[in-house]
């Protein structure tokens, strides 16, 4: 089963001290996404920061134009990525931003199961983050920008308090039997502080979040981008 937003009014919330605390130093964010259109632009997906209202502090995962805009603000200044390969394909698909202090962001997207492209932002952010990252917001406006919201099938929502290496990346994407995705939970478990399935009960989270639902939420139990169980494989 997949979440399924369709850009009137519907979305996710939840705040808990499950995240990275002020002054992290690295994180990772990934959510499974399915676009209605090839063409439709400004959507966010999902975003985590110490305060949604504004920008400072956060992480997220969006579209802007049409491709892929994956940005984080540790502290006051903005590192964005945008690897452009496979952004405007209606097939699921995993986007996937890593942040370390002293190393360039990058950004991961892949097709469930196929091979995985990446991008490199030119800065090198020295900074840690300066509040912690305990609001999470899937489905709605990217911060301040509250119109984002998306049209799109959106899953397996997970936050890690560490960067994911490639190939714990790739391993994501098609590590699982048959080559499908594992399961969030299969990767760097230990540094798992936010894990939404988004495929049955939008309350169900692993890390202490409870998701509070705006709007009217359905899902699809008939379109699911065939993740592997946890503890399969």
């Amino acid at each position: 089963m997949s979440l399924i937003i369709n850009a009137d009014g519907e979305y996710l919330t939840g705040t808990g001290g499950a995240f990275a605390t002020a002054g992290a130093t690295q994180v990772t964010m990934a959510i499974c996404v399915k676009r209605d259109s090839g063409t439709s632009t400004y959507q966010s997906y999902c975003a985590a920061a110490g305060d949604l209202t504004i920008s400072y502090g956060a992480i997220g995962l969006a579209h802007n134009g049409g491709s892929v805009d994956c940005f984080i603000y540790p502290s006051g200044t903005e590192y964005r990525v945008d690897p452009s390969v496979n952004s405007n394909s209606t097939a699921w698909q995993w986007l996937i931003f890593t942040y370390e202090k002293d190393v360039a962001s990058k950004v991961y997207t892949a097709l469930v199961g196929g091979s995985v492209n990446s991008g490199t932002d030119g800065g090198v952010p020295n900074v840690t983050f300066n509040n912690a990252l305990d609001e999470i917001r899937i489905g709605l406006g990217a911060f301040v920008q509250a119109g984002w919201f998306c049209r799109a099938k959106l899953t397996h929502c997970a936050f890690w308090n560490t960067t994911l290496s490639p190939a714990q990346i790739s391993d994501l994407v098609s590590g699982g039997a048959g080559g499908i995705s594992k399961n969030p939970q299969a990767i760097a478990n230990s540094n798992l502080t936010f894990y939404a399935p988004l495929t049955s009960d939008a309350t169900v989270t692993i890390g202490g979040i409870s998701l509070s639902a705006t709007g009217t939420l359905t899902y699809d139990g008939a379109d699911n981008p065939n993740v592997e169980a946890y503890g399969g494989g």
